[in-house]
């Protein structure tokens, strides 16, 4: 039976439930999983991830981690691997394995009011953004270092499509 997108936390994975399956001989690591897992999985709950244009190759949604472990799984467990080789990966490690799916993408989600904040920061200008200067001065840097020497606010010599465009590029990969 396949989990729907609804159950999409790491007791649902099929990487959870190998190692459930062996819980006798590491009942411990499984309650130290799921202590650990419970909250990053609360993390992953309470962020709204950032709307990436269609044509990117990588879907980074709340539900990415699910898809990892999955997908851990499938290459352990569903490829051309003996059982022999499969079972020389220890419970421990399948557990720094599922640890590792669920940790990879946290922090790189912004609430989408905030990046909302940097589009308009960006398109708008300094002086009525509602981001921190602390904030502020990190963009500006990294504008400067990465995203070609931009200014705040964008040019206003091009026209409003094209001057948008650029920004959703910047702020997307600036995201990122």
């Amino acid at each position: 039976m396949n989990p729907t997108w609804q159950d999409t936390e790491w007791r649902d994975t099929d990487l959870y439930k190998n190692l459930k399956s062996k819980e006798s001989s590491n009942s411990k690591l499984i309650e130290s999983l799921d202590e650990a897992l419970k909250i990053i999985q609360e993390g992953l709950d309470e962020e709204t991830t950032v709307e990436i244009p269609p044509d990117t190759f990588t879907l980074y949604d709340p539900k990415r981690a699910f898809r990892v472990a999955q997908r851990i799984n499938q290459i352990i467990f569903l490829s051309s691997l003996s059982q022999e080789e499969q079972m020389k990966l220890s419970n421990h490690e399948l557990g720094l394995l599922l640890l590792s799916a669920y940790l990879l993408d946290i922090c790189l989600t912004l609430k989408l009011g905030k990046v909302s904040l940097y589009h308009d920061c960006l398109l708008s200008g300094k002086e009525s953004s509602q981001l921190s200067e602390e904030e502020i001065n990190e963009f500006e840097e990294w504008l400067n270092d990465e995203g070609s020497g931009f200014e705040i606010p964008l040019s206003l010599n091009k026209s409003d499509a094209k001057i948008r465009r650029q920004a959703d590029r910047l702020i997307t990969y600036y995201c990122r």
